[in-house]
C-alpha cells in the first residue's frame, strides 16, 4: 500500500489499517508535515541571525500540535482545548512545565494563556518570548513587565521528545489500554471519518 503522509490522499486507504499500522502511519506523518519543517524552521531562527521571522510560526505550531497530541492522548474530540493541551504536557513533556511558577503562575498556565492563546488570537505572546539564551525557560521583568521566555531548540526537543514517547506508549500498549482507544477514537474521527 503506498501512502503520502497527507490525509486527502490517504483516506481511502486509512480504514484499512491495523493498529500497528495506524500507528506508524501517525509517526510518519507528523515526521514529514511537522517535525521536519519546525526542524528547518529552528535553523532559520537560530543561524540567520538578521531574519528570525519563523519564530511566530514555530511557536504557533508547537503549541497548537501540543493541543492536537492531546486530542489523541485523550481521546476525545470535544474536549476542552486547554484540557487536552495540559494533559499532553503533564505526562509527556518537562517537568518544569507543571512544577514551576512564576507571578504565581504555573509555566503550563502561561504556555496556555500568554503563548497559545496570544499566538492563535492575535499573532503575537501576550507576556514572554522565544528566545534563544543558555538555557530552558527564563524570567524576565522589564518596564513591570514579568514575561517567562522559553528557548526554542529546547521547547522544539522538548515536543519532539514528548511525541516519541507517547508514540513508544503506544506501540507498547493493548488495543484495550485505554491510551490505545483514544488513539484509535481520534484516528478514526479526525483521519478516516474526517470529522
Amino acid at each position: 500500500m503506498s501512502l503520502t503522509h497527507f490525509i486527502d490522499y490517504d483516506r481511502p486507504q486509512l480504514s484499512s489499517l491495523n493498529y500497528i499500522e495506524k500507528v506508524d502511519y501517525l509517526e510518519k506523518r507528523l515526521e514529514k508535515i511537522l517535525i521536519k519543517p519546525l526542524e528547518e524552521m529552528l535553523n532559520r531562527i537560530k543561524y540567520d541571525k538578521k531574519d528570525h521571522t519563523p519564530v511566530v510560526i514555530f511557536a504557533t505550531t508547537i503549541c497548537i500540535s501540543i493541543e492536537a497530541m492531546g486530542k489523541f492522548l485523550d481521546g476525545n474530540i470535544k474536549e476542552e482545548s486547554n484540557k487536552v493541551f495540559k494533559k499532553f504536557i503533564s505526562k509527556y513533556m518537562h517537568s518544569d512545565f507543571i512544577s514551576q511558577t512564576f507571578d504565581g503562575r504555573l509555566y503550563v498556565d502561561i504556555l496556555w494563556s500568554d503563548f497559545r492563546n496570544g499566538l492563535a488570537h492575535c499573532f503575537y505572546i501576550k507576556n514572554g518570548g522565544i528566545e534563544i539564551f543558555s538555557g530552558e525557560f527564563r524570567q524576565y521583568n522589564d518596564k513591570g513587565m514579568h514575561m517567562l521566555e522559553i528557548e526554542p531548540e529546547f521547547l522544539l526537543n522538548d515536543f519532539k521528545n514528548g511525541v516519541n514517547k507517547y508514540l513508544s506508549d503506544l506501540k507498547k500498549s493493548n488495543q484495550n489500554d485505554a491510551i490505545a482507544i483514544n488513539f484509535m477514537k481520534i484516528f478514526q474521527d479526525l483521519y478516516v471519518d474526517g470529522k
